[in-house]
């Protein structure tokens, strides 16, 4: 039956499950450094619950000696063996599972707000991510209308009265308040549909897209330029 691995599997996104590694080899060249450094072995994994096939990267010292009995116990399919007693390192998994994509240089409770989305969509409850988009636009707007001068208060109001003033502020272009409307009815259809739920990343994709793409524009964008002006001045 092979080396059992635990892996987060990159194809159903179970976390902390197990895959069996059932063929080994010494690792090949990596001149685009794609692999995870400091692997010397590979093997081709299953996972426990989808079935679908990975490229597990290992280190194991490049000893022949603790290699060969990998291989060997990997082959073995009519036995499970224990990562932990071949004497091997598991240092990652090919295709890469799928990670949390927030934007940088976010106000935290912005940040957590679409962590919390990116977390729920790669579990795939997509009613929560709908949601979670939605809160980190509500706060991100909050912010800004927040640092206007004179500051606008947007304290107790909905999100669509806050779009108002930011629409009257003549801050962002039409568009971009295009994105922010079109985040908040799919959350609101996320919190208060009876009828149906989100059953698929493609309906919700539009809420993940347009909350990323604005949050970077108020904040990373901005931030970004001025550490490059700040490097461009140092180095004058």
């Amino acid at each position: 039956m092979a080396v059992q691995l635990i892996v987060s599997c990159p194809f159903c996104g179970k976390e902390d499950v197990g895959a069996q590694a059932v063929v080994a080899w010494p690792a090949g060249k990596d001149e685009f450094g794609r692999k995870p450094e400091g692997a010397d072995t590979e093997a081709a994994a299953i996972c426990g619950h989808c079935s679908s096939a990975m490229i597990a990267y290992l280190r194991c010292g490049g000893d022949p000696k603790v290699f060969n009995p990998f291989r060997e116990k990997a082959a073995a399919y009519n036995s499970l063996h224990s990562l932990h007693g071949t004497g091997c390192e598991l240092l990652g998994v090919r295709p890469e599972p799928p990670r949390p994509d927030v934007p940088a240089h976010l106000p935290p409770r912005v940040e957590r707000a679409m962590l919390d989305g990116e977390l729920a969509f790669l579990r795939r409850d997509w009613n929560g991510a709908a949601a979670h988009y939605r809160k980190a636009v509500d706060r991100a707007v909050t912010v800004i209308l927040s640092q206007m001068e004179p500051p606008i208060d947007p304290e107790r109001k909905m999100l669509g009265q806050k779009i108002a003033l930011l629409e009257n502020t003549g801050l962002l272009p039409a568009p971009m308040l295009d994105w922010i409307r079109i985040v908040k009815d799919q959350g609101n259809f996320a919190l208060h549909e009876d009828d149906r739920d989100f059953e698929n990343a493609g309906e919700i994709e539009p809420a993940r897209r347009f909350a990323r793409l604005l949050l970077e524009y108020l904040f990373t964008l901005p931030k970004e330029i001025e550490l490059s002006r700040e490097g461009t001045s140092q180095e004058d």
